[in-house]
């Protein structure tokens, strides 16, 4: 037997009160008022109520669904770009060859390269970018979020104004 999106098993009477839904959320956008709808699908006007509330109900659950898939998305992208910016930090880091032009001015004026190693200990810019990376991530997931802290105690409230000035 055919079941819905919950494994319910679809009746005929399941059926029918899902394609009054969807009729009554297509004429709702419409713009048609409840009793509108009403009339035109010969139930009550707290029907329909009742109809677009589970509709709308639905669409939330669908657009949580969307947020967290695109969130899920961005936060492996930012987690991609750290694995680069610590594989170019660690390219940064250790012997390089410098070269360095010296131009000389007067009678024998001209230029001379000269070479040199240095010992890089690696370009912070990179990690500068991890970090970048690491706070966009804790954005996405809500970490950076105020904490509250309710409580009658002086000690906790003096806690919680610490926590909140640190913030």
């Amino acid at each position: 037997m055919a079941t819905d999106a919950d494994d319910q098993p679809l009746t005929p009477e399941h059926l029918a009160v899902e394609q009054r839904r969807l009729l009554a959320s297509r004429l709702y956008l419409r713009g048609k008022s409840l009793r509108e709808i009403a009339d035109e699908l010969g139930v009550s006007h707290t029907q329909v109520r009742r109809d677009l509330d589970a509709v709308r109900a639905e669409w939330l659950a669908e657009g949580k669904a969307n947020v967290d898939e695109a969130v899920a998305r961005q936060v492996a992208r930012y987690e991609h770009l750290i694995a680069l910016a610590y594989r170019a930090f660690d390219e940064s880091r250790g012997t390089h060859v410098v070269t360095r032009t010296e131009t000389s001015t007067g009678e024998k004026g001209g230029t001379k390269d000269s070479e040199t190693k240095e010992e890089m200990a690696g370009d912070p810019r990179f990690i500068a970018e991890v970090r970048h990376c690491q706070e966009a991530i804790a954005k996405l997931k809500g970490y950076n979020a105020a904490i509250k802290v309710e409580s009658t105690h002086k000690g906790v409230l003096a806690i919680d104004k610490a926590l909140s000035d640190a913030v």
